[in-house]
């Protein structure tokens, strides 16, 4: 703040407002604050000691994580009008550049709701895909301290976090982003969240090699599901299950969790699910009893 105030013209400008970007260049601050910034007082505004090069960004700038929090803080107590102008500029310059992450980012400003749907809707499609960067790139930045979220949405983000690094096979990652996503739920009683946590943590328990937990977290999920009224989820809780004790050669738990859901979805009349579990169940079963090798010739 001192910094700031000894400055004057373009370059207190740029160095009051570069926070709220997540990284800038000349052209992208200049454009966005809509005041020409001549080189010389890019360069400035580069010396400074909480000016740094962003990891994500490495051709870019970007002030200190400490400093951004700090200061859009400030920004959006002390002139909120402001504040929420820059924002959508923001979202416009990026949005016409076809940088889409940066122009969602600066929407969470906005309309969160609305860039919170749209953020799940992306973080979906790559995990769908399994691409990977994109996928990082997205929970990274809903990772974002600065990010107006609700802790029901912080929960979100930190489930969808444990379940790239599951499927980056990044464990202990995975178990940290999941048990943030537990309390989170718990903290605002979204059992339904909570249940789908719980699931996502067995099969983790499971890849470690730790059976007898696994299946005690799903006697818990199916008495929560239970309560719930939520006897589809138990279902897909154990088909789930299955193909993960059938992925680490549990072959005798995993059809005895293939035949539970394949119950379930037959009570609630759910035919192609019940045709998907059959399958299923006849995989495991012809794993279980592979045919024999036929005795050698001379």
């Amino acid at each position: 703040g001192r910094i700031i105030a000894r400055l004057s013209g373009s370059l207190k400008q740029a160095a009051r407002w570069c926070a709220l970007l997540r990284w800038f260049d000349a052209e992208s601050l200049s454009a966005i604050l809509g005041a020409p910034l001549s080189l010389d007082d890019f360069q400035a505004l580069a010396r400074y000691s909480f000016i740094n090069r962003p990891r994500l960004a490495p051709h870019a700038w970007a002030c200190h994580d400490l400093v951004r929090r700090v200061q859009a803080a400030y920004l959006q107590n002390a002139v909120p009008e402001e504040f929420q102008a820059f924002h959508t500029r923001a979202a416009q310059y990026y949005a016409g550049r076809s940088q889409p992450l940066d122009a969602l980012y600066h929407r969470f400003f906005g309309d969160t709701q609305a860039a919170f749907e749209q953020w799940q809707e992306l973080e979906g499609q790559a995990a769908f895909a399994f691409d990977h960067p994109a996928w990082a790139a997205l929970v990274e930045m809903a990772q974002a301290e600065e990010l107006p979220l609700t802790p029901g949405m912080r929960a979100e983000v930190a489930f969808r976090a444990g379940r790239r690094h599951y499927y980056h096979d990044e464990y202990d990652a995975a178990l940290a982003s999941y048990q943030q996503a537990l309390d989170l739920f718990r903290q605002v009683g979204d059992r339904l969240g909570e249940a789908n946590v719980l699931a996502a943590q067995a099969r983790l328990l499971l890849r470690a090699g730790d059976l007898a937990n696994a299946e005690a977290q799903m006697q818990q999920i199916a008495l929560l599901r239970r309560a719930m009224g939520d006897p589809f989820d138990e279902g897909a809780d154990c088909g789930n299950f299955a193909i993960a004790l059938l992925q680490t050669n549990h072959l005798e738990k995993a059809l005895e969790y293939a035949l539970r859901a394949r119950a379930i979805f037959d009570r609630l009349n759910i035919a192609h699910l019940v045709e998907q579990t059959d399958k299923l169940v006849q995989y495991i079963q012809a794993q279980q009893n592979p045919p024999e090798e036929p005795p050698g010739g001379e």
